[in-house]
């Protein structure tokens, strides 16, 4: 059999074997057991019934209260914590659908299967569900086809790298159970891959107008259907510069004004976001929930600047060293405040994990001392302390603001809050950039998540979420499935973590060998590689800064690592093809990518056999 024959039935196969696993997972899996998919499937149905795009408000009732009746039925109550009752589904009523809304999302994904739905609505809503899987399943086949093509463009002459990359993807089993729900992140997941591919192209043939459009078109239609899309810019910016680094002293001699040009334009360009879109005096170590907080110069009680709020608050959330000494004791907040003109409202509040204390107040503009005493929990977990703008125009002004112990020693007296008076600021983001962000992006950040990143001390003071983000990312990209209710035992997840540090190891080994001239790989490659090593870096931290603003409410999902899944997966496989068949010279590669499979297999068999459906189906 030829090459090209042996290659189409190898694709053939892989294709096959997604959509049967797909299909599997998509039927046995109980429907509404996947992450928001009751919001995703609300979406596209409301665009097939309404023929036209939603704003964030719209709603059918009849369609909620359908949506609401079919929960029960797959064990919803159950499995979840929100409960939904039978009084939700009275006639005339319009009950609220569980978890987050989907509705200020990019449309894309949901008109192509709103298209699908059109002609089915009259159905069952779980007939119409499962039409939404079943398309879910062949975009999760789509992206492992690209995948395949980003192995081959790759590697060109290495037929079983080629094959043990898509074969690994194949049998990730949180990748077939997110491919096989109703999500918008496969549709995401593909458009990225397909822009991967499409830069492997670049870095191999050369950049031309057809291959730039692509490019362009893929981001476009990447902001039109998820806003983590976003990453692509940054990533085609990374690209271009290291593809164009090497023909820089050739493209400098044909246009020599691009000596001076490139460093000016970056000169401007770096001025630009300083003065547009940076905003240096957030106020450092306090949150805002208003529209903004900063410093302010102009009326400070004491030092140089008072922290100047809007309407809404401020806050600081105690690190664990600072509530666990303070457990069951007496504590005093005190601030000095006034108001800009006139008399305005405002309040202090201490909360812990059992009680709220607030002080309201009223101040005109002069400075007064206003003072909250309380006495804390002794099994208090959490500590915050607000302070708030009552009024709904202008804004308050707090400064030397103290939160002390009040029956510690004279000697050991000390104010528990950082930056008190406003005297430290930080870097953010300007109130417009925000809003572009939300309204034009559609990326759900908070108002004050930019800033959080540059609040370092706050970061060192929770500096354990991070350990416990990396290992729930860990864990979750291979083998979490439900609303990460089923996952392996500690034994697997270990397993996991070592194979993907031998992979990491390998990397960091064929690095070495480069350096040292022994490598194998073309100019080309040796780009490639350096460029999916810094993508699958910038994934990885942009999912762990979705814990900010710390502490985190909650931590974020392995699944948010699948748009980089190109990179990823490529960088797994060829980590460890360096580390165990290069380094120890493995002279038996097709034995041991038949056993790689026959582990895949097993432990997908195992995920959904073993844990999934008895968790599902099993005795209460």
């Amino acid at each position: 059999m030829s090459y090209r024959a042996s290659r189409h039935r190898f694709l053939l196969i892989i294709i096959a074997l997604s959509l049967v696993r797909g299909l599997l997972y998509a039927v046995l899996v109980p429907l509404w057991q996947a992450p928001d998919e009751q919001a995703h499937f609300e979406y596209a149905a409301l665009i097939a019934e309404q023929r036209h795009l939603p704003d964030e408000k719209a709603v059918s009732p009849k369609l909620r209260r359908e949506i609401v009746a079919a929960m029960p039925e797959q064990n919803w109550n159950r499995f979840m914590g929100w409960k939904v009752e039978g009084g939700d589904v009275l006639p005339g009523s319009t009950p609220d659908i569980p978890g987050p809304a989907e509705l200020g999302h990019p449309p894309l994904y949901y008109v192509l299967g709103a298209t699908l739905l059109w002609p089915l609505n009259h159905q069952e809503i779980s007939v119409q569900l499962y039409i939404l899987r079943f398309y879910s399943v062949l975009l999760g086949t789509l992206t492992l086809a690209v995948v395949y093509a980003a192995a081959r463009e790759l590697f060109p002459k290495r037929r079983r790298l080629q094959m043990a990359v898509p074969l690994l993807l194949l049998f990730i089993p949180a990748h077939t159970f997110l491919s096989s729900t109703v999500n918008n992140d496969r549709l995401a997941e593909l458009i990225l891959s397909a822009q991967f591919l499409l830069w492997i192209r670049i870095f191999r043939r050369g950049l031309n107008w057809r291959r730039a459009l692509g490019i362009a078109a893929l981001l476009g239609l990447g902001l039109w259907t998820k806003g983590t899309t976003a990453v692509g810019f940054p990533l085609a910016g990374l690209a271009l510069l290291i593809w164009i680094w090497p023909r820089a002293s050739s493209l400098f001699s044909k246009y020599p004004w691009g000596r001076v040009a490139i460093p000016v334009a970056g000169a401007v360009l770096l001025l630009l976001i300083r003065m547009l879109i940076i905003d240096p005096h957030n106020v450092q170590g306090w949150t805002k929930t208003g529209l903004w907080s900063s410093q302010d110069d102009t009326c400070a009680y004491s030092g140089e600047y008072a922290i100047r709020v809007q309407p809404g608050a401020v806050y600081q959330r105690l690190p664990p060293s600072a509530w666990e000494s303070l457990a069951g004791k007496r504590v005093l907040l005190s601030a000095w405040v006034r108001a800009k003109e006139g008399t305005q409202g405002g309040y202090l509040r201490v909360s812990d994990s059992r009680q709220t204390s607030r002080k309201k107040f009223a101040v005109g503009d002069e400075w007064s001392l206003q003072v909250l005493e309380t006495q804390l929990y002794s099994d208090t977990k959490k500590l915050w302390v607000y302070l708030g703008n009552s009024d709904s125009e202008t804004e308050l002004y707090f400064d030397a603001v103290q939160l002390i112990e009040i029956d510690a020693p004279p000697d050991d007296l000390q104010n528990l809050l950082d930056n008190g008076s406003g005297e430290v600021s930080q870097w953010d983001l300007k109130p417009r950039v925000y809003s572009f962000i939300k309204e034009v992006l559609h990326l759900g950040f908070d108002t004050w998540f930019f800033g959080s990143l540059f609040d370092w001390r706050r970061s060192v003071a929770f500096r354990e979420q991070y350990w416990t983000e990396a290992w729930i990312l860990l864990s979750n990209f291979w083998a979490s499935l439900g609303v990460r209710q089923v996952n392996p035992s500690s034994a697997w997840q270990w397993a996991l973590a070592s194979w993907s540090l031998v992979s990491v190891a390998g990397m960091v080994l064929w690095i070495k060998r480069e350096s040292c001239g022994q490598g194998e790989m073309t100019i080309w490659q040796k780009q490639v590689l350096k460029f999916f090593m810094i993508a699958t870096v910038l994934v990885f931290v942009i999912v762990m800064a979705r814990l900010h603003p710390l502490p985190a409410p909650y931590y974020p999902h392995g699944r948010y690592l699948y748009i980089g899944i190109v990179p990823i997966i490529i960088l797994l496989v060829f980590g460890w093809r360096e580390l165990v068949v290069v380094k120890f010279k493995i002279a038996h590669k097709n034995w041991l990518l038949a056993a790689g499979v026959l582990a895949g297999c097993l432990f997908d068999a195992m995920m959904l056999f073993d844990h999934a459906l008895p968790y599902f189906y099993g005795p209460v």
